[in-house]
C-alpha cells in the first residue's frame, strides 16, 4: 500500500527549500543592488543597481518554480487518495449488494417452500416406495394372469313381447251431419266526411319592371385633387469648434438646435435652407 503520508512530507520539505531559496534570492538582489551602486565610491546608479539584483531576482524566481513544482506534487497526492478511497467504498457496496443478491435467494427459496407446504397434500404428497411396490406387484401380476373370455353360449336373456289386445270399436248407423255456420252481424258506421283545409298562400303581386331611364342618377361629387406634401428631408445637427449647425444656421448649443429641428419636423412645409 502506498504512504501517502510519507509522500506529504516529502512535499512539504521541499516546499519549506523553495521557500528558503525566494528569501535568499530576495536577500541577494537587495544587498547586490546596493552594492553595485556604491561599489566605486560614488551614488546608486539605476543600471548598476539592476545589474547586481539581477543573480538575486533569478534565484527567486528559481524558488517560485520550485515551489509550484510542490503544490503540483501536492495535488496528484491527494487525488490519487482520493481515488483508491473511492475503489474502497465501491468495493465494500459491491460486498454488500452480493450479501442482499444471496439473502434474496435464500429468501426466495423458502418461500417457495412455505407454499408448497401450504399447498393440498393430494397434490403434493409424495409417493412412498411401498405403494410404489405394491403398484408395481399389482401390474405384474394383471399381466401374468391370462384373460378370462366369456361363453358363447352365455347370452343375456332377452324379455319377451306381449301384443296389446284389441279394442272394439262401435259403429254409428247414420253418419253426422255437419253444423251450420254462425254468422255474426255487425254494426255497420257511416264515416264523416272530413273537412280538408288548403294551405294556400294568395299569390304575391308583379312588380312592375321601372326603366332604368326613369331611376334618378348619382350624383358624384367631383373631388379636388390635393396638393402634394413634399418630403420632409432630414439633416444631422454638426458640432464644428463649439458652435452646432443645422444645414446654413448656426446655434450655440445642442438644445437650441434640437428645438429648431422639432418646430422643422412638426411643420412639414417648411423648406430647410440648402447647405
Amino acid at each position: 500500500m502506498r504512504s501517502y503520508e510519507a509522500a506529504r512530507g516529502l512535499f512539504s520539505f521541499l516546499g519549506l527549500c523553495s521557500w528558503a531559496v525566494i528569501v535568499i534570492g530576495a536577500i541577494l538582489a537587495f544587498s547586490g543592488g546596493t552594492i553595485a551602486g556604491t561599489g566605486f565610491g560614488r551614488g546608486a546608479n539605476g543600471m548598476s543597481a539592476l545589474l547586481g539584483a539581477a543573480p538575486g531576482f533569478i534565484l527567486a524566481m528559481l524558488g517560485f518554480y520550485g515551489l509550484a513544482l510542490v503544490q503540483m506534487g501536492r495535488a496528484s497526492v491527494d487525488s490519487a487518495e482520493y481515488g483508491q478511497q473511492s475503489l474502497e467504498v465501491a468495493r465494500q457496496q459491491l460486498e454488500v449488494s452480493r450479501e442482499v443478491l444471496d439473502q434474496g435467494k435464500k429468501t426466495a427459496a423458502s418461500y417457495a417452500s412455505l407454499v408448497a407446504s401450504n399447498q393440498p397434500r393430494s397434490k403434493t404428497k409424495a409417493k412412498d416406495p411401498a405403494s410404489d411396490s405394491s403398484e408395481i406387484s399389482y401390474a405384474s401380476k394383471a399381466k401374468s394372469e391370462p384373460k378370462k373370455e366369456p361363453p358363447a353360449d352365455a347370452t343375456p336373456a332377452q324379455p319377451k313381447l306381449e301384443k296389446p289386445e284389441p279394442v272394439a270399436v262401435k259403429e254409428d248407423p247414420k253418419p253426422a251431419l255437419p253444423e251450420p255456420p254462425i254468422e255474426l252481424s255487425l254494426p255497420q258506421f257511416e264515416p264523416e266526411p272530413i273537412a280538408v283545409q288548403t294551405n294556400k298562400q294568395p299569390e304575391p303581386k308583379k312588380a312592375v319592371a321601372h326603366s332604368k331611364a326613369s331611376e334618378p342618377k348619382a350624383v358624384v361629387a367631383s373631388k379636388k385633387p390635393e396638393p402634394k406634401k413634399e418630403p420632409y428631408v432630414s439633416k444631422q445637427i454638426e458640432e464644428k469648434d463649439g458652435v452646432f449647425s443645422y444645414g446654413s444656421t448656426t446655434f450655440s448649443s445642442e438644445a437650441a438646435a434640437r428645438r429648431y429641428v422639432a418646430q422643422l419636423g412638426v411643420n412639414p412645409n417648411v423648406k430647410l435652407p440648402d447647405a
